[in-house]
């Protein structure tokens, strides 16, 4: 056989070793740099070796299997001389790679999409579910750049040399690998676009890169499914072989050409003559390049504009470091600004103006509410944290016994709530590389040390909130010496209460406390009541006293007065005065005695009776009218 006929083998042949060549330096380029993008690239290296080895397989019994038919017909016709077996070998010992070749094109091609799909898609899933953010920084950005761009270019020339020898009728099953092996050159290339971008601006496009090659890969499994669902209920040809490998999506993104030849038979098609051996057609198709280029060139004039919202601020960077404007950071606030396009000018953008929040002691769901009513003995979020605090009862005890019976300490569980703005944008953002988590440590510092000088049962009551105020101050204090350019807005001490396992007993000794707490103003009141009625009893009877004493004065008094003057008119006039009190006493004396006057003579016998009950309170009977005769 000619060498060219062997072609498509070692190109094939040569895909698979870049590929697991290409692998091996990614993974140590990820070991040693640790860089998250780099892992997204172990799929796409992985698929363009296992593509390559297969079609290297069909590729050499292909090529074999032709040798065995030319040399079965050379044995039949007796021309030994190009035939590569023995004369007297069996016919049938000639079929065993053709037997091999249909069973490997009946089973295991038919299987790898759904494999591929399979492990494309799980591989995408792990992408995209791995927080990548927990691991290290990356490291040497540019030596990995470098490394990967070189792969990049070297498979970008395989790509496009198998893709256009795939053209051939004859390397048809070439198509695949070529697609993938262009497939794996873009995603190398985008990745060290990435390292690039986070080298030079700051800005997590590794991570972005990372998600939308994970993302495809999902989108790559779902096509090998789709397409393995398609051969299965179309009819079959015994000439055509299977190509559920290939993707349709991928021959769009890397091969142009592959398009716009569809779309020129699609045009033929539609209006039935050759639409696209107009001249119109090949000039749009000699400017298509220049439009796209123009565009290109318009979205990267984009990247002059910058637009910020109204709770954004941003700093200008020049080459990566803060651009100086008077010998001070250049501050962008909300609104439309211009600046150089990018790599020579980024922004780094802050929700400066918006009020966030800070919460240490608790750890809720995040679409878990506030409970609104918080009962000592039942859980209120997913975790709370317990804090040490001050037993001033346990410290007195301790001053005054001899041994130590117990350490003066209690423990509490609160719900800080700390909400806090940006002042400073570029304190924030340079002087620290997570100003936010060091607010929190600082906090958390600040609170430690404020439960520990407080004593149980003043938190729990009338002290929390001078304990959130001086809170407040300390740790405002500690950020402004770190340089963190923050405000606190507030600081609350919410939901103070002793931990979860001894809320019963705490309430116990509060419930006991409670009923001394309520003897006791018990007794208050009673004294309060008892001693004020008392003397007001007193004051009653000393004011009595003091009444009748006046009252009995005056009476005598006025008695004596009344004997002077009687005894004086008596001395002066004292039969008038004789006569006079005669006759005072007489009608004083008859006043109450019922009287009745008889107005004629007594021996005509008639009777007056005055029977009016209002002059007369005597009512006589019938048997007693005799005594009343006149």
């Amino acid at each position: 056989m000619k060498r060219a006929e062997r072609r498509g083998e070692r190109l094939m042949l040569a895909l698979c070793a870049l590929a697991v060549v290409g692998w091996l330096i990614t993974h140590g380029l990820a070991a040693r740099a640790s860089l998250h993008v780099l892992h997204a690239l172990y799929p796409y290296l992985a698929l363009m070796a296992v593509l390559s080895g297969t079609i290297w397989t069909r590729q050499r019994f292909q090529r074999v299997c032709e040798e065995e038919r030319q040399a079965a017909e050379a044995i039949k016709t007796g021309d030994q001389a190009r035939s590569m077996f023995i004369p007297d070998e069996d016919e049938s010992s000639l079929a065993t790679t053709q037997q091999a070749r249909a069973q490997f094109e009946k089973w295991m091609m038919p299987a790898l999409a759904p494999l591929l799909a399979v492990l494309m898609g799980y591989w995408g899933y792990r992408l995209l579910l791995i927080d990548w953010l927990s691991m290290a920084a990356g490291e040497e950005r540019a030596f990995t750049m470098a490394v990967i761009w070189g792969q990049a270019f070297v498979l970008f020339l395989f790509g496009r040399y198998t893709i256009g020898l795939s053209r051939h009728d004859d390397y048809r099953l070439l198509r695949g690998p070529g697609h993938i092996t262009l497939l794996t050159a873009l995603a190398l290339t985008l990745a060290g676009i990435a390292l690039l971008i986070t080298e030079l601006a700051g800005v997590p496009a590794e991570l972005w890169i990372r998600r939308a090659l994970a993302v495809y890969l999902i989108v790559l499994a779902i096509e090998f499914l789709v397409n393995t669902i398609v051969y299965l209920y179309m009819p079959k040809k015994k000439d055509r072989p299977v190509t559920t490998y290939e993707s349709r999506l991928t021959s769009l993104l890397t091969d142009p050409r592959s398009w716009s030849m569809g779309l020129a038979q699609s045009l033929d098609y539609q209006f039935g003559f050759n639409v696209s051996q107009t001249g119109f057609y090949r000039f749009l198709r000699r400017a298509l390049a220049p439009l796209i280029v123009l565009q290109i060139l318009l979205l990267y004039s984009f990247s002059m504009i910058v637009v910020l919202g109204p709770d954004e601020e941003a700093i200008l960077e020049r080459f990566g470091n803060p651009y100086l404007s008077d010998g001070e950071p250049r501050v962008l606030t909300s609104g439309i600004h211009f600046k150089r396009p990018w790599p020579f000018d980024t922004v780094r953008r802050h929700p400066a103006r918006r009020i966030r929040t800070l919460q240490i002691g608790f750890e809720k769901e995040p679409s878990a509410a506030t409970p609104p009513l918080m009962v000592w003995t039942q859980p209120h979020y997913l975790s709370e944290e317990p804090f040490i605090v001050a037993s001033r009862d346990l410290m007195q005890q301790a001053q005054t016994d001899d041994e130590d019976l117990a350490v003066p300490v209690n423990l509490i569980t609160v719900n800080l709530h700390v909400e806090y703005r940006v002042t400073n944008l570029y304190q924030y953002v340079y002087t620290h590389h997570d100003a936010d988590e060091a607010l929190r440590l600082t906090t958390r510092r600040a609170l430690t040390r404020e439960l520990a000088s407080r004593d149980l049962l003043d938190l729990l009551g009338e002290d929390r909130q001078v304990a959130g105020q001086q809170l407040q101050e300390r740790v405002q204090a500690a950020a402004d010496t770190m340089g963190l350019g923050l405000e606190l807005l507030f600081v609350g001490l919410h939901g103070a209460h002793p931990p979860i396992p001894v809320a019963p007993a705490f309430e116990s000794v509060i419930g006991s406390l409670e009923e001394r707490e309520t003897s006791i103003l018990q007794g208050r009141a009673y004294r309060n009541r008892t001693i004020p009625l008392a003397a007001a009893e007193a004051d009653e009877l000393l004011a009595g006293a003091e009444a009748d004493r006046v009252r009995r004065s005056a009476i005598a008094q006025a008695e004596a007065d009344v004997f002077a003057t009687q005894l004086a008119l008596f001395q002066s006039l004292d039969r008038i005065y004789t006569q006079r009190l005669y006759f005072d006493a007489l009608s004083r004396a008859l006043a109450p005695v019922t009287k009745h006057i008889v107005a004629t003579h007594p021996d005509l016998e008639v009777i007056l009776m005055d029977l009016h009950p209002q002059r007369s309170t005597y009512r006589p009977g019938l048997l007693d009218m005799e005594d009343r005769f006149l």
